[in-house]
């Protein structure tokens, strides 16, 4: 794909996702607590290995999550990821399930110098830089929950829950890389309106009232984080270029932030309606106020080290294997919503084990087109900041996931990818709250070029 209808199809999508993103879809009662349910920073790609993201680079795939492995591209990718979930959610005896999906990310990432032109230049320079845009959900409201509270001596109450709406983020980043030892950041920009509303109502008396509540918050601040990769390739003295993949490799990385400034604007209305006098309903009375909050999203660390080897088969392929393992954490305990000041949270963590085999790691074209599947394979701890309204209890998330790396081969081309991943997991407050016993399944689409930036020479 020429590098400029690669431009004109971000920009369309870009502006499509404007659209796409606005409309979330889940079911999902704890995303009532805090931000909304954090939704995952990675790609399809990584998302098979249990979004081992730390130590994780690529020179065709995308990881926002450590912006050193940028330096490590070559070639231009823009990568398009969809999402679909199917959950089942447990509360004693009661039992509801449903499906929702959404637009996962759009990103673009290149190297800033042409890997062609390098070779054709004779750059023998040690330092890359490479470059990226990502555009995708930072967090996600959606419920609708219906509850009943019985009181003999006065009456019924019926209680709904509702909310709608989320939180973005647009991310700019930066990773440059000399001989073996990598630096990156990303600068970015998180906004986004969610809404929670609250209605109660009784069941006997002839001439109802409902109280409704309704709260939006409107949120926008400056977000960042800074990432560094080592990758050591074990190379004997003398060792030819072209065998380099298939020698042994061991990539250490970490990345991290501070705590963000954000701003929480929450409108409130509170009013008092009766459906009884009309066919619509009649207000009789409300109040309205607004207010602004200063919040500090908490600061993140994550570590991680991946291995990479290659055996010798029977008949001669060389299968590449790729071992991970990642731990994050996030000071979520000084997280306060001052819209919401009864919300607690708590430090939060998560561990992941992740593998990939390829069976042949050869560049050239294979006949064989099972050999150049990528099969991947992760597990995954974790325990969420949130606690559950009421009991302050923890919530916990763990699961393992299965992927797909499939290649679009083109003979004199470049390769793109379809990344399948499937995540099976389960969210769990505790006894007497909710369990959510889920499926979810993303499809990435990468587009590889390998043209941008390059030097034409006529004769």
């Amino acid at each position: 794909m020429p590098y400029k209808n690669t431009v004109v199809l971000f920009i369309c999508l870009m502006m499509g996702a404007t659209w796409s993103f606005a409309q979330p879809k889940i079911n999902s009662p704890y995303s009532r607590i805090g931000i909304g349910d954090l939704t995952n920073k990675n790609f399809g790609s990584i998302n098979g290995m249990a979004d081992i993201s730390s130590a994780f680079h690529d020179p065709f795939h995308l990881n926002f999550r450590n912006p050193a492995s940028l330096s490590f591209l070559q070639v231009t990718s823009f990568e398009v990821g969809l999402n679909a979930r199917y959950g089942r959610l447990e509360s004693g005896d009661d039992v509801q399930k449903g499906w929702s999906g959404n637009l996962a990310y759009l990103s673009l990432g290149f190297p800033m110098k042409n890997t062609e032109s390098r070779i054709l230049d004779r750059d023998k320079s040690p330092i890359f830089w490479g470059m990226g845009f990502d555009l995708r959900p930072y967090s996600l409201v959606g419920y609708d929950v219906d509850a009943i509270d019985v009181h003999p001596q006065i009456d019924t109450i019926n209680y709904n829950y509702r909310g709608t709406g989320g939180t973005y983020q647009i991310l700019w980043g930066n990773g440059v890389r000399y001989k073996n030892f990598a630096l990156g950041a990303n600068l970015g920009f998180i906004f986004g309106t969610f809404n929670n509303d609250r209605s109660v109502g009784f069941t006997n008396l002839e001439e109802p009232y409902i109280d409704v509540f309704t709260e939006s918050s409107n949120v926008s601040g400056f977000i960042w984080n800074f990432g560094a990769q080592y990758h050591h390739i074990f190379r004997k003295k003398g060792e030819e270029e072209e065998r380099v993949r298939n020698l042994p490799q061991l990539t250490l990385g970490a990345y991290g932030h501070s705590n963000h400034n954000i701003d929480i604007k929450t409108d409130r209305l509170t009013q008092r309606l009766s459906p009884s006098y009309n066919t619509s309903d009649t207000i009789f009375g409300g109040t309205f106020t607004d207010s602004t909050f200063s919040a500090k999203l908490p600061a993140e660390f994550g570590i991680g080290v991946m291995y990479q080897f290659v055996n010798r088969t029977a008949d001669g392929r060389n299968t590449q294997w790729r071992f991970g393992l990642d731990y994050s954490t996030a000071a979520w305990s000084n997280f306060e919503n001052g819209a919401r000041p009864e919300e607690r949270f708590q430090n939060s963590y998560r561990i992941a084990v992740g593998a990939e085999l390829l069976p042949d790691n050869s560049p050239s074209y294979v006949k064989n087109y099972l050999n150049k599947i990528r099969y991947r394979i992760g597990g995954f701890y974790s325990k969420d900041p949130r606690l559950t309204l009421g009991d302050n209890k923890s919530l916990t998330n763990y699961g393992i996931t299965v992927g797909l790396g499939l290649p679009v081969i083109r003979k004199g081309g470049d390769n793109s990818f379809l990344n399948f991943a499937l995540e099976l997991g389960t969210l769990d407050g505790g006894e007497g709250n909710l369990k959510d016993t889920y499926g979810k399944l993303t499809l990435g689409i990468t587009f590889n070029d390998k043209n941008w930036f390059k030097k034409r020479k006529f004769n």
